[in-house]
């Protein structure tokens, strides 16, 4: 199936909770999702991604633009900008979805012709 919803992860040192997020995304019970993670200056975020880069549904970019403190936007938007997906889910990387919720939020928008939702 085609990439349908593509989750944007913004990370900046929390390479423990950047894993755990990733390791709960690939347990989603739908395969027509990307996971796009992106570092603000972070050599710890790159290092992660390096354990999980065999799997195809996860890139990995990072913000040129330099550090600005408290705005966490920056890399949404650098995500947003390299999304393939007709959806958009953001999942910061202190937070991990549940396996189904991918598959009810989608199921939902299209059902109730939604142009957004949040949980």
């Amino acid at each position: 199936m085609d990439t349908k919803v593509s989750i944007i992860t913004a990370t900046r040192h929390r390479p423990d909770t950047l894993r755990r997020c990733i390791e709960a995304i690939q347990k989603t019970d739908v395969d027509y999702y990307e996971h796009i993670i992106v570092a603000d200056h972070c050599p710890y975020a790159k290092k992660v991604y390096e354990q999980y880069k065999d799997d195809p549904r996860i890139r990995f970019f990072e913000v040129q633009e330099p550090h600005q403190r408290n705005q966490g936007a920056l890399s949404k938007n650098l995500g947003l900008m390299y999304a393939r997906g007709t959806h958009i889910c953001y999942c910061d990387d202190d937070n991990y979805l549940l396996p189904n919720h991918v598959r009810e939020l989608y199921i939902n928008m299209i059902k109730d012709g939604a142009d957004i939702a949040y949980s």
